[in-house]
């Protein structure tokens, strides 16, 4: 098991290499510290299911006064599994949920934004260039990772900031592992053209049925784009066999709140 944070009741992971660098405010959250009951209990931050606003509201303030965040600058997009990415250059005003465009990337250079992702079995992946100050947060199940959502998000934030790719800084938290992730053909089909992905796909014992690795497809992807293998920090914890820490969608077979992803610049970084 990874090593557990807590701050004030709140259970979190980190990605090392991004924290040594003390540039960005960033935590892969657990479902641990909230007010919301029941299978949304208790870290929960989406309504999707049946939690309240109030509720999710409360958690959004819990976390803020935590982590010392501005709840206005928390910025989340409606993810929808593709491969659209969303660049924030200016001043985008107050947030949390409140901009419903179809994403499931952003990257911005803005200090004191908070960009993050809701996950309950897909894979949150976070990106920092120390060098130009640019940050990224991305969402990736297996539609997105078959459109290699990480990879573009990459090129994105080389071509709109000039960073190199071997100067970034990532972290991949977690995530449904393969112990757990079982897929049929109609969803391997979709990685069938992409021969250095295949590998990551391990029959279950079962007729037309695989055990999938989200994780190593994304680092692939990662390492396609010219990351540095050691720049790479990968939260190895699988999402649906940690029903104390995390929300697992096919664990709890839809019925489950959202943990939340997130990093930003500093005010301060230098």
């Amino acid at each position: 098991m990874e090593q557990l944070k807590n701050l004030k009741g709140i259970e979190f992971l980190t990605a090392p290499g991004i924290e040594m660098t003390g540039l960005v405010v960033h935590a892969f959250l657990t479902r641990l510290g909230g007010v919301s009951p029941g299978v949304f209990s208790s870290l929960n931050f989406s309504e999707k299911g049946g939690d309240s606003k109030e509720n999710v509201g409360k958690n959004c303030e819990i976390l803020a006064e935590t982590f010392n965040i501005d709840p206005t600058r928390l910025f989340t997009v409606n993810q929808v599994h593709g491969d659209r990415v969303l660049v924030i250059k200016e001043n985008p005003g107050r947030f949390f949920q409140a901009n419903k465009s179809d994403y499931d990337a952003i990257i911005t250079n803005r200090r004191g934004i908070v960009v993050g992702v809701l996950t309950a079995d897909c894979l949150p992946i976070m990106i920092l260039d120390p060098r130009k100050k640019v940050v990224g947060i991305v969402h990736a199940g297996w539609r997105g990772t078959s459109l290699k959502i990480v990879l573009k998000t990459v090129m994105e934030i080389a071509g709109t900031f000039e960073s190199l790719p071997q100067d970034l800084l990532v972290g991949l938290g977690p995530a449904i592992g393969d112990c757990c992730y079982e897929v049929d053909r109609s969803v391997k089909s979709h990685f069938d053209t992409y021969q250095a992905g295949v590998r990551h796909f391990m029959n279950s014992g079962k007729k037309q049925k695989w055990l999938l690795n989200l994780g190593l497809l994304n680092r692939e992807q990662l390492l396609e784009a010219g990351i540095l293998k050691k720049n790479i920090y990968f939260v190895d914890i699988c999402t649906s066999c940690n029903d104390n820490l995390f929300f697992s969608h096919r664990r709890d077979a839809g019925n489950t709140g959202r943990q939340l992803s997130f990093i930003g610049l500093k005010f301060d970084c230098r």
